[in-house]
């Protein structure tokens, strides 16, 4: 304690009870979250009783990784430190039965997602109308987000809402039949599951007593609903955030959440942390000026025992091409004039598409540069397929799956074969790989694709059962991929030598990251290291 500012002791004391810590940027409130729940294990509260919420795996893996550390007698996952959507599928693991899905089923990503909306559209002719798959794609998420069914958009006045409603209702029951559900549906799902079932509700109420959650600004409506339900037994929640952080409205944040905190839970104690660490006074004071015309907010202001430091410089260029070369000449002066290394500085963009002009600059000045996170690593092609080839063993009715490598590499089953397979599966209300197991539709294929599909669902049978043994879950991965003829077959999809060892490498990182997994989980379970890598975030 002797650590902590008089703020952050209050907090860390106050443990029974509705708590709102309006944390600013940089004043400490991993260490307050850190020694609260080190302060609640001292006051007799059990470990398994806390949840502790976050929003990103980095977040929470810290978290876990400091009370380790803080408490080495701690048994690990004794205290449940998670993101939301890891928890949720936690939960729905175990009781999904109850919503008529299957324990295995597969996390839709967003490019599953709109592959579906397509599938829809077509099926509906609404490929031409005015509204996109991204406009379908963004009502279904935010429908999903207020709790909205899409019975709710179908019984709308607005043209938009119905057709909206029309494709939500056939892209759910699509997902449904293929035993997916989409990262939205983890938490409207979860939050369905305990307003159906009390005596569920009470068992997790009953087991989580104390829950503290970050970034509360961030929230949305469906995960304040799922916080209000696990703490309206006890009332111990404990939120940490800060509203003039809150810039995630656009994708389903409501800063209402933290504003109304002391409404929707009466009795709250708000604590505020405004002794900033990391910052100088001059940053501070300049911060403290542009928030403070925000038109709702909680009352606070940054400070720090800091000097004063640098002023800030404001630089105004007139176009994009004009910022890049600005900054490429003070790079140039902090490394001649002032002896940086190029590897001391860097430059932070909001997306991706703004860094071309930087990297022309750069070039130009020859300056060294290295752009990170320019291509997620999930979003790879090769990786994309080695997924879809594990999805299908784990959940055999993933269609997605596959028709994505169904002829991948090649193996002479042309596009007529797999359109029959398809309308086939449709007409019969069959799972594609069991379509491609029917006599009578490979029947109607010519032979040379007939004889290729029959080798191809062999070996997915053989490996389904390969799965089932004991054995470490990347090897079992490596020799799926090299009995398939997966790993072999990317020199004749990517024709250049070089480019085939580059997605090697790629593929055989991700097997790596099985012993990871297996290591933190316990567990060489494959439906599990598939969520796993589903729920994993741009900084994993």
């Amino acid at each position: 304690m002797s650590n902590l500012n008089p703020e952050q002791q209050i907090a860390v004391n106050t443990i029974d009870g509705p708590l709102l810590v309006l944390a600013g940027a940089g004043t400490g409130k991993t260490t307050v979250i850190i020694d609260r729940i080190i302060n609640m294990l001292r006051n007799d509260v059990k470990a398994e009783n806390i949840l502790a919420v976050t929003f990103t795996n980095k977040a929470s893996r810290e978290m876990a990784d400091r009370l380790k550390k803080a408490i080495p007698g701690l048994k690990p996952n004794t205290i449940m430190v998670s993101t939301f959507h890891s928890f949720c599928a936690r939960i729905l693991r175990r009781h999904i039965k109850d919503l008529s899905y299957s324990p295995n089923f597969g996390i839709a990503d967003e490019g599953d997602k709109n592959d579906v909306i397509k599938e829809v559209m077509r099926n509906r002719h609404m490929e031409d109308g005015d509204m996109s798959v991204f406009d379908f794609n963004a009502w279904i998420s935010n429908s999903k987000n207020l709790m909205r069914e899409p019975q709710e958009l179908l019984n709308s006045k607005r043209s938009n809402e119905q057709r909206a409603g029309v494709v939500y209702q056939d892209y759910q029951s699509r997902l449904k039949a293929m035993n997916l559900i989409d990262f939205d549906d983890l938490l409207m799902l979860t939050v369905k599951l305990f307003t159906r079932d009390a005596e569920l509700l009470k068992r997790y109420q009953q087991r989580y007593l104390y829950i503290m959650v970050d970034e509360y600004q961030d929230t949305n409506f469906v995960q304040a609903k799922l916080l209000n339900l696990l703490a309206k037994e006890h009332n111990n929640l404990c939120v940490v955030g800060d509203d003039d952080q809150s810039i995630y409205g656009w994708r389903g944040a409501d800063v209402s959440n933290i504003l109304d905190f002391p409404k929707q839970y009466p009795g709250t104690k708000t604590v505020k942390l405004e002794q900033n660490y990391r910052s100088t006074n001059s940053i501070l004071k300049s911060a403290n000026t542009v928030i403070a015309k925000n038109s709702k907010r909680h009352d606070k202001a940054l400070w720090s025992q800091k000097e004063a430091g640098e002023k800030l410089a404001m630089i105004t260029c007139p176009d994009g091409e004009s910022e890049a070369r600005a900054v490429s000449e003070i790079i140039n002066n902090f490394h001649f004039e002032k002896q940086l290394d190029y590897g001391d500085i860097a430059i932070l963009y909001r997306s991706n598409h703004l860094s071309r002009a930087f990297e022309i600059s750069l070039s130009q000045a020859q300056i060294p540069y290295k752009v990170i996170g320019t291509k997620e690593f999930f979003d790879r092609r090769e990786i994309k397929d080695t997924a879809a080839y594990l999805k299908i063993i784990a959940n055999p009715a993933d269609d997605l799956s596959v028709l994505r490598i169904i002829n991948v590499p090649p193996r002479g089953i042309g596009n007529s074969s797999i359109e029959k397979v398809l309308n086939y599966s449709q007409q019969n209300n069959m799972s594609i790989l069991a379509t491609l197991q029917d006599s009578t539709c490979l029947k109607g294929l010519p032979a040379k694709a007939a004889a290729s599909i029959e080798a191809f669902v062999t070996t997915m049978n053989q490996a389904i059962k390969d799965f089932d043994q004991p054995g470490k879950l990347g090897d079992k991965i490596y020799r799926y991929l090299d009995v398939c003829g997966y790993l072999m077959g990317l020199k004749r999809i990517y024709k250049e030598h070089k480019d085939a060892e580059n997605r090697l490498d790629n593929i055989l990182e991700l097997i790596n990251s099985t012993v990871i997994y297996e290591e933190r989980r316990q567990s060489s379970d494959l439906v599990g290291f598939l969520e796993y890598s589903s729920l994993l975030g741009e900084t994993d």
